[in-house]
């Protein structure tokens, strides 16, 4: 009987969010999918499968308002960033060696150095910048969400930030501009207070209408493409994240109380949620050099997908071994010290 340490739930959430980051980029970034026509069973496949991975990213900050909904803003806590800021100018430092390396790139000192603090180094580092901000805010939107009493209250919150980001940046395109738009990069804020809501309210939706809107609404959008849009380009007709910030926090509030008793499979998710950050990190570097390898025997999009079956676990295992190493190299040099932080309070 495996004793109940850890929010089991939230490493599986966690295990889910790092495999959907490189299953993202795989459509999204590295091939062809959004170039290529919408006409076959194999596209649509390759549509859903996108739509589920398209949740990683919200997933993670969701995660994040969940386990950081008690802090407050003291020393130890700000201290604790070194947690996620070392690792990130370490692995950078990676980068910028094999770029120059093994990519032939002329990078100088200063060059270096303006890449760390612009987040350039690594192509993925986005996250990073985002973060520390909401990292630094963190204590401060629990004060505001401690003081809401009600679970309807904090539905018109989340509502509220959800249709200033989400719903407005869907509205917004192809030039037209119905709503204002000016705090649209907030959106991190919302689903950060999805999982403030799911940790002090939970959810009362029985998991049968959860699993019915998840199906539904990830395959809404690959049904109209094939219908609507038949051989032409993917195109988010409801926008990239109107769908799948609910069904994230579907997914969420499916997932967060799970347990189980299988003593290899605890220790095994353990282990990845303890690497999900680096793993993050590492993902750009497999990026450069997988892909590389395998669009060598690209012919056609529908007949590349099959290598998503490939090149992804080839990634996870990858960047799951690198960040196993930083994360030793870290302890035998006893950087990890520095922070001292409560593995479950990781990204």
């Amino acid at each position: 009987m495996v004793q109940q340490k850890r929010l089991q739930g939230i490493d599986l959430l966690k295990c889910i969010a790092i495999i959907c980051i490189p299953a993202q980029h795989f459509f999204t970034l590295n091939t062809h999918f959004r170039e290529a026509g919408f006409d076959t069973l194999s596209m649509f496949i390759q549509g859903v499968a996108m739509e589920i991975a398209l949740i990683g990213v919200p997933l993670f900050i969701a995660i994040t308002g969940y386990l950081s909904q008690q802090t407050e803003p003291t020393w130890n806590y700000y201290r604790k960033i070194l947690r996620v800021l070392v690792p990130y100018i370490i692995i950078s430092l990676v980068y910028i060696y094999i770029r120059i390396n093994c990519f032939d790139e002329t990078i100088g000192f200063v060059d270096g150095v303006n890449m760390i603090l612009g987040f350039n180094a690594i192509t993925y580092a986005w996250y990073i910048e985002m973060w520390i901000g909401l990292y630094l805010l963190a204590p401060f939107l629990n004060i505001l969400f401690s003081n809401i009493k009600t679970a309807t209250t904090s539905f018109i919150l989340i509502a509220t930030l959800f249709g200033m980001t989400y719903m407005t940046a869907t509205v917004n395109r192809e030039g037209f501009h119905f709503l204002p738009d000016y705090w649209v990069k907030i959106s991190p804020l919302t689903a950060y207070f999805i999982g403030c809501h799911i940790r002090k309210f939970g959810i009362s939706i029985s998991r049968n209408y959860l699993l019915l809107f998840i199906l539904v609404a990830i395959l809404a959008e690959p049904i109209m493409n094939l219908v609507l849009f038949q051989g032409q380009p993917y195109r988010f007709i409801f926008g990239t994240y109107l769908l799948i910030v609910p069904v994230m926090a579907a997914v969420f509030a499916l997932l967060y109380r799970w347990k189980t008793d299988n003593g290899f499979l605890y220790k095994a998710l353990t282990l990845i949620s303890d690497n999900t950050l680096e793993m993050y990190l590492y993902c750009a570097l497999c990026d450069m050099v997988l892909y590389p390898l395998f669009m060598k025997w690209y012919i056609s999009q529908n007949q590349f997908g099959l290598f998503f079956f490939i090149i992804i676990p080839l990634e996870l295992i990858a960047t799951f071994c690198m960040s196993w190493i930083t994360h030793l190299l870290l302890k035998i040099s006893r950087i990890d010290r520095l922070w001292k932080v409560s593995k479950l309070e990781e990204i």
